[in-house]
């Protein structure tokens, strides 16, 4: 296999090791190696590259090739993935040389204690996965971290001491629920993610912050003067009454999210007006009155509106605006603001009056039944979005049912391609980005009017196929 590889390549992913592979025939110019399973049969021979700075692999592999002896000078990045095995505790030593660690779920090596993990001495990115639940002693994390994610399952006080200064990003799990003990945050935090469900009141945080979110709450949890004047992005889980208020005096705030429902009703004045990105993430059942958003918003977007808008709220100023779920009792088109260039569309069944001279860098589509969408908006092999010029346009298919396999997936686009993302339907167009839930990226390319290249990418795995528009037969590359 090795042997087949370019020599100046700088990344590898690999699905299934072979029965025997030979790491010291892997290209020296190698960086980047992601493997994703290694059998009980397969022999590793040879060293790894001394090239190679990031891993993704799970801790069979990890074990088998010896990365901490082998990589202690060049590895930087170290992501430990999923596997399902259990062994006996033990004393566990990481490559003095990362950067970066990253547990994903159920990997065992999180099941270790602080005990018996030792974590690098210049460590400055750690993620701890689901299984992680100990306490931290004062002193264990290295004194250079700059980031730190805990899981859903870590639930254990936080002594004040048992952060290093050092950090400046810090986020919990959704179900984390100890009181957070004053001084515990270091000073020069700038980023603070709370859980999802905290009951318990702020009286002060780091005057540091710039970046904090906050999940749900039945009153408003801070103390007057809590709040840092620094704060530029605000994300609120759950509304109280007194929310909107104590928002309004955020007078730094560039970026608002709302994550679920929002009904209180919006005027003039109800939000900063140095507030450039606005989102609500949940249902917004509430009246919004013209003049209500700043003129300063640059981008807005919409999740559910449960009653209707009036076109005229938006700013002139808006160049990003994404829409879903319309009411059913909208009446006639909305009009988008002329600025617009890129533009999201979710589940829309109301049509969208789009200015003939738009020039939009990029269109969204979201949504299962996006073909219906498309066709509500004139965007039909009758009526062709012929006057609007579009950079690029984006599919998102959203699936509940079962995964599809690679094959049925690849029919699915190329009939798609035939009934509507063509040449025909959107001459401007030359290139569609598909993405979907089961991970399947496509990037379908049309080199003419007839002939058509798509290439799919799915775990590191890339395959192509070419097809023409007036022939039912596609041709698979096999490429891999």
């Amino acid at each position: 296999m090795t042997d087949m590889l370019p020599k100046s390549l700088t990344s590898l992913t690999v699905r299934r090791l072979p029965e025997h592979i030979d790491i010291y025939s892997l290209p020296r110019t190698l960086q980047t190696l992601n493997i994703g399973h290694i059998t009980e049969d397969c022999k590793v021979s040879g060293t790894l590259p001394p090239s190679i700075t990031s891993m993704k692999l799970n801790k069979t592999t990890y074990d088998q090739l010896c990365v901490a002896r082998d990589l202690s000078d060049s590895l930087r990045s170290l992501t430990l993935l999923h596997e399902d095995r259990t062994e006996d505790p033990k004393v566990e030593v990481l490559p003095t040389s990362l950067t970066s660690l990253v547990f994903v779920p159920y990997c065992s090596i999180t099941h270790q204690s602080p005990a018996n993990l030792v974590l690098p001495s210049g460590l400055l990115e750690l993620t701890y996965s689901e299984g992680f639940n100990y306490v931290i002693p004062v002193g264990y994390l290295p004194d250079t971290l700059t980031s730190l994610h805990f899981n859903d399952q870590f639930n254990m006080d936080i002594q004040p001491g048992s952060l290093p200064s050092s950090l400046r990003s810090l986020s919990f799990g959704y179900y984390y629920s100890k009181e957070f003990q004053p001084g515990v945050f270091p000073h020069g935090l700038q980023t603070l993610i709370f859980p999802r469900e905290y009951d318990y009141p702020i009286p002060h945080l780091p005057q540091s912050l710039t970046t904090l979110s906050l999940g749900e709450c039945p009153e408003w949890p801070f103390a007057p003067g809590a709040l840092s004047p620094s704060i530029t992005n605000f994300t609120y889980g759950s509304l109280c009454d007194t929310a909107i208020e104590y928002i309004r005096e955020m007078h730094n705030l560039k970026t608002l999210t709302f994550e679920s429902d929002f009904d209180y009703p919006l005027s003039p004045g109800s939000l900063p007006q140095s507030i450039t990105k606005l989102s609500f993430g949940g249902p917004l059942d509430s009246t919004i009155e013209i003049g209500s958003f700043p003129s300063s918003l640059t981008s807005l977007s919409f999740e559910f509106l449960e009653q209707p808008i009036d076109p005229d709220v938006f700013p002139s100023s808006i160049t990003h605006l994404s829409l879903c779920d319309l009411p059913s009792q909208q009446t006639g088109p909305i009009t988008m603001p002329s600025g617009v260039k890129h533009l999201g569309l979710w589940n829309l069944g109301q049509c969208l009056k789009l200015n003939s001279e738009s020039t939009f860098e990029r269109l969204t589509i979201h949504g299962g039944d996006y073909i219906s969408c498309l066709e509500a908006h004139g965007c039909s092999s009758d009526e062709p979005f012929t006057m609007i010029r579009i950079g690029q346009l984006h599919i998102k298919i959203a699936r509940d049912d079962d995964p599809i396999s690679a094959s049925d997936a690849i029919s699915y686009i190329v009939g798609q391609a035939r009934n509507i993302l063509n040449p025909i339907v959107f001459p401007n167009v030359h290139t569609f980005h598909i993405e979907s839930r089961d991970s399947f990226n496509f990037q379908l390319r049309w080199v003419d009017a007839k002939w058509a290249i798509i290439t799919m990418e799915r775990d590191g795995a890339i395959r192509i196929w070419t097809f023409q528009l007036e022939y039912d037969e596609y041709y698979d590359d096999e490429s891999e």
